[in-house]
């Protein structure tokens, strides 16, 4: 639907997590004429947290897309929005954004909350719809359910999860899992957390293969897994038999927005450079003077230092809305902004179902010369086993529809 340019608009790309946090403080903080607009281009919210488990346990896929036409009057009352629309470029000169379908959007500052896209089923692929992604679900738990032998590329979160949960739900699957990972388990944690998973993926008779990285087929995994399965050749020559395989490996910026019209602002990575303040830093002076403390970053897409997680991203979700309220109130220019502070990376991480484990690095003072990083004290570990098959997902419609009464009716909506 094409947009006619707005005044008093703060203009949030992207309505994950992070998106959605940063329009309800704004809600909470901007002066009252102004206008939350999150734009969105997918009908609803999804719970990304569940697609891995949901791509096996069947029953609760459908629950884990929530419409967002239902999130505008709980969450974000009128005159506040979400509109879907796909935005494809800025014109930071002019202050507005330009929709996919060739309208516009004026802004008096912006929030780029746009993400990282994962690995399906780590992520959703198809046109953004609830009954494209309650399908897919549907045709992975199958292709799981039946594969004799699985393999799962990818040793961060959502590798690790899928294989405990493969190991739990399908006892019979056991010792015919197998994980492939480049470096140790879960990358990014103090070397502990390696050593868990791998006591329990032993417990759980998942083989774990690390230090070697496979070779991609011709065609890709997924070309692998239409053919019915085939071999995973790995570098040094070891060849594992795969009926199904998982891709699960990495995170690729969905930096497009920006790098359109401010492309200096993007890294060789893909992401986008911000300040401590979150503002996007454009390394070229003429792009960084149409910044004017008007554009932000938040969340995974802006580096910034903080790890790519939830609890990081909530606090960047409220420091831009304080900042952006300031901005906007006509602060002097001199008055400084307020600075995001980055914590060591944690993680509540799944490990089977019901067990999971609460991990929290330990400070590090830099990196050694294998560029790991020089860790200071020992991490914090929690374990749990209050987790359920369903990941609690009524819960999540009911924190983010907490007007809508709740009907078995209502997770199909």
């Amino acid at each position: 639907m094409a947009q006619a340019a707005q005044s008093k608009n703060v203009v949030v790309a992207g309505g994950s997590y992070v998106g959605l946090a940063v329009a309800k403080e704004l809600v909470d903080v901007l002066p009252k004429d102004y206008t939350v607009s999150v734009l969105e281009q997918n009908s609803h919210f999804g719970h990304l947290f569940a697609y891995p488990r949901f791509a096996i346990s069947p029953g609760s896929e459908h629950k884990a897309f929530v419409p967002y036409a239902h999130l505008d009057s709980s969450m974000l009352p009128s005159p506040h929005r979400v509109v879907r629309a796909r935005a494809v470029a800025l014109d930071p000169a002019r202050r507005t954004v330009q929709l996919a379908d060739g309208g516009e959007l004026g802004y008096d500052a912006l929030v780029v909350a746009t993400g990282t896209k994962l690995s399906p089923p780590g992520t959703m692929p198809g046109g953004g719809d609830k009954k494209d992604g309650v399908e897919y679900l549907r045709s992975i738990q199958g292709k799981l359910k039946a594969a004799d032998e699985i393999v799962i590329i990818g040793g961060g979160a959502v590798g690790v999860q899928m294989a405990c949960d493969l190991a739990i739900l399908y006892p019979a699957k056991r010792g015919h899992i197998t994980l492939i990972q480049s470096r140790r388990l879960m990358p990014r944690f103090h070397p502990q957390l390696h050593d868990i998973v791998s006591k329990r993926f032993a417990e759980l008779g998942v083989n774990t293969i690390t230090g070697v990285r496979a070779e991609v087929p011709e065609g890709g995994y997924e070309k692998l897994n239409e053919q019915g399965g085939g071999e995973i050749v790995l570098k040094d020559g070891r060849r594992i038999k795969a009926d199904y395989v998982v891709h699960a490996l990495g995170q690729t910026p969905n930096s497009q927005l920006v790098a359109s019209s401010l492309p200096s602002a993007v890294n060789p990575s893909g992401f986008i450079r911000v300040l401590p303040s979150l503002v996007i830093a454009p390394t070229s002076s003429d792009e960084s003077a149409q910044v004017q403390n008007r554009i932000y970053a938040v969340g995974d897409i802006a580096d910034s230092g903080a790890p790519k997680a939830a609890r990081p991203a909530m606090q960047h979700a409220a420091v831009v809305a304080r900042n952006i309220a300031k901005v906007l109130s006509s602060a002097s220019a001199s008055d400084e902004l307020e600075t995001i502070t980055n914590s060591p990376g944690a993680i509540h991480l799944t490990l089977g179902v019901v067990e999971s484990i609460i991990f929290r690095n330990p400070r590090s003072d830099g990196v050694d010369e294998q560029g790991e990083p020089r860790w200071v004290g020992e991490p914090e570990v929690m374990w749990k086993d209050d987790g359920k098959e369903d990941m609690g997902i009524e819960g999540v419609w009911a924190r983010r529809l907490p007007g809508l009464k709740a009907t078995a009716e209502m997770y199909h909506l």
